[in-house]
C-alpha cells in the first residue's frame, strides 16, 4: 500500500484552507457549530466568500431554513435543499 492510500482524507477544514481542494462552482458547508438550539454554520460561497450563517440568513441558493449537525437546508424555489458537509 502507498503511503497516499493509507493517510486518512482531510477534513473540510484541512480543505478549506489549501488552495485549490475544494470545488469552486457552489456553495460549501465548511461546519457546524454553537448550542444546539441556536446552531449556526459556516459556508463558503462563490462570490461571496466565507461566512457565518444562521436560520433566516440568505445564501446564494436561498435562505437557510434549518440547521442541524449534518448541514442546513435551504429554500431553493419553494423546495427544501440539503446541503451537507464538504467531503
Amino acid at each position: 500500500m502507498s503511503d497516499a492510500a493509507s493517510k486518512p482524507a482531510p477534513s473540510a477544514a484541512q480543505k478549506a484552507t489549501q488552495k485549490g481542494a475544494l470545488t469552486k462552482g457552489g456553495t460549501i458547508i465548511l461546519g457546524i457549530f454553537g448550542p444546539k438550539d441556536d446552531l449556526k454554520a459556516m459556508i463558503r460561497e462563490p462570490f461571496r466568500g466565507t461566512r457565518v450563517v444562521k436560520v433566516g440568513d440568505r445564501t446564494a441558493l436561498g435562505p437557510v431554513k434549518g440547521i442541524d449537525t449534518k448541514g442546513i437546508v435551504v429554500d431553493q424555489n419553494g423546495e427544501a435543499r440539503r446541503l451537507a458537509f464538504a467531503e
